[in-house]
C-alpha cells in the first residue's frame, strides 16, 4: 500500500506499508545483510515476527527501496518498532525521519493500535526522536543464571551494551523458579540466553537445564531509553526482553 508520495530535494520519496511477511519474501537478502544474520538467526527472527504479525514500512527514493523498519503486534493496544535500517546513502537523515513519521501514523490506523514502543540503541535515539518518538522511561538489563529452571540473580547489569557490577540487583528476588522460560537465538560461552514467554506462548511448559536470563527493569536514573510513539495517556505497557523482537 502506497501511503504517501512527495518530492524532497529533487527526489521522489514514497512511503509504503505492507504485511510483515514481505520483509522476508521481497527483501530477505537486504534484511540478512543489514543485521549480519546467519541462517538459524534469520529463521528465528522471521518465525517470531510472523507469529506475532505486523507490518513492514519501506521508504523508496526514485522507486528504489532505501529504508526499512518493522512494526510487530505485542498487545491489543501497542506494537513494537524495530528492524530500522537503510540501504542507501541517498536517504538523508531528515528524509528518513520524516518518512518514518508518515509510516508510523498510517500504521496506527492500519493495525488499530494506540502506539509503538522502541528499544533503539543510543546511536538511533536522535533519529527516532526526530520521527516523533519521546522517551517514556529508562531501563537496565539485569542478568540471571538459570540452572534446572531455578533463576539465580547475578550482580550484573547491562546499559548501552556495556556490562557493569550491580550488587543492588540482588535485592530483587535473588532466587526464583519458573517453567515459563524458552530459548532465544542468542548465546554466550555456548550457553543459551533465555526469556520469559508471553501469554500467547504459555500452552506448554519448558525445561531448561542451563541458560542466561535477561530482564528489563525500569530505573529512575539514566539508562537505556524506552521510546514511545503515539497516544499514551497512562503508562501501562507490558515491557521486557520477552516483548522485544530481539528476543527471538
Amino acid at each position: 500500500m502506497l501511503v504517501k508520495k512527495y518530492i524532497s530535494k529533487a527526489n521522489t520519496i514514497e512511503v509504503h506499508i505492507l504485511p510483515i511477511e514481505n520483509l522476508f519474501s521481497k527483501y530477505k537478502d537486504l534484511y540478512i545483510q543489514a543485521f549480519e544474520l546467519n541462517h538459524d538467526t534469520y529463521l528465528a527472527m522471521r518465525n517470531l515476527k510472523l507469529a506475532r504479525g505486523g507490518c513492514v514500512v519501506i521508504i523508496k527514493i526514485n522507486s528504489i527501496a532505501c529504508g526499512f523498519y518493522s512494526l510487530s503486534n505485542q498487545t491489543n493496544e501497542f506494537g513494537e518498532f524495530g528492524d530500522l535500517f537503510k540501504t542507501s546513502s541517498d536517504l538523508s537523515r531528515d528524509d528518513f525521519a520524516a518518512a518514518m513519521k508518515i509510516g508510523l501514523k498510517k500504521a496506527l490506523v492500519v493495525m488499530s493500535l494506540k502506539g509503538f514502543y522502541s528499544y533503539q540503541n543510543n546511536r538511533a535515539l536522535k533519529l527516532v526522536n526526530k520521527a516523533g518518538f519521546v522517551r517514556k522511561t529508562y531501563y537496565e538489563r539485569h542478568m540471571s543464571l538459570v540452572i534446572m529452571n531455578f533463576i539465580i540473580k547475578l550482580p550484573i547489569k547491562i546499559v548501552n551494551r556495556q556490562v557493569y557490577p550491580a550488587l543492588g540487583t540482588l535485592k530483587l528476588s535473588p532466587f526464583r523458579f519458573s517453567l515459563r522460560l524458552c530459548r532465544t537465538r542468542l548465546s554466550r560461552f555456548n550457553i543459551p540466553y533465555l526469556r520469559h514467554k508471553i501469554n500467547m506462548e504459555l500452552l506448554t511448559k519448558t525445561f531448561n537445564p542451563v541458560g542466561f536470563l535477561i530482564e528489563f527493569h525500569e530505573v529512575p536514573h539514566s539508562g537505556d531509553s524506552l521510546m514511545f510513539f503515539g497516544d499514551l495517556s497512562s503508562y501501562n505497557l507490558e515491557t521486557g526482553y520477552e516483548y522485544s523482537d530481539n528476543s527471538a
